[in-house]
């Protein structure tokens, strides 16, 4: 969702999208070793619990991001993210173990294994299914708001008149160019009003996940 959205919505290249999420992979690894022992003498879920409510506040602070937002803006909320993950990857695996003998070890793991690749491809194919819907959405929403009562279209299409032909072109030629910029703008601010979307579902899906990592206490912290 991250490289997606700084590409679209606010025009980042591959490589900068890519240079955004660096400071939150940096945190990452520099935070692993330290959640990592914690994960031996912490309760398993509890540490789980703290790494969704991070994830959860970070995914929850880009729901508000915008194509104004600043590169170390979002660059944060992605390292707030990544600093829940700390505390939820080495944990989950030794909370869940716990509650195994050592001869369902191997089929506990291969189980555990399927699980979070199907979780991970199902949750990605969903997340584009509500971004493409609220995309949809919003964009027929806001042209149903581009009536000639709507004062601020009316006069962005007056000011683009303006300055298309005082460039010398003609009346139907500025008509056709100002039509296609606000279609374009409104298109551009449906896209970011739908990741905006997609990031607060995701957050509320994290801070509901929660309440199993508790259920997950009963079982693997005895």
């Amino acid at each position: 969702m991250i490289p997606v959205f700084v590409q679209d919505v606010q025009g980042y290249t591959a490589t900068r999208a890519g240079m955004l999420l660096m400071p939150a992979g940096l945190l990452l690894v520099a935070v692993l070793p330290i959640t990592g022992r914690l994960s031996d003498k912490a309760p398993g879920h509890i540490m789980v619990a703290i790494g969704l409510a991070f994830f959860a506040a970070g995914v929850a602070a880009m729901s508000t991001g915008d194509a104004h937002v600043s590169f170390w803006t979002f660059a944060g909320f992605a390292a707030l993210s990544r600093f829940g993950l700390a505390f939820i990857l080495p944990s989950l695996s030794a909370a869940a173990f716990k509650a195994l003998k050592p001869d369902e070890l191997a089929r506990g793991s291969g189980n555990m294994n399927f699980i979070r690749q199907l979780g991970g491809a199902s949750g990605t194919n969903l997340i584009v299914v509500l971004l493409q819907m609220r995309h949809s959405s919003h964009s027929e929403e806001m042209m149903r708001s581009q009536t000639p009562s709507n004062g601020a279209t009316r006069e962005l299409m007056l000011q683009l008149d303006e300055r298309l032909s005082s460039a010398g072109l003609g009346e139907e030629g500025t008509t056709a160019i100002a039509n296609n910029y606000v279609m374009q703008m409104i298109d551009a601010q449906a896209l970011a009003f739908a990741f905006q979307d997609c990031f607060l579902a995701l957050a509320v899906v994290f801070t509901i996940a929660i309440v199993p990592a508790f259920v997950l206490g009963k079982f693997g912290d005895k």
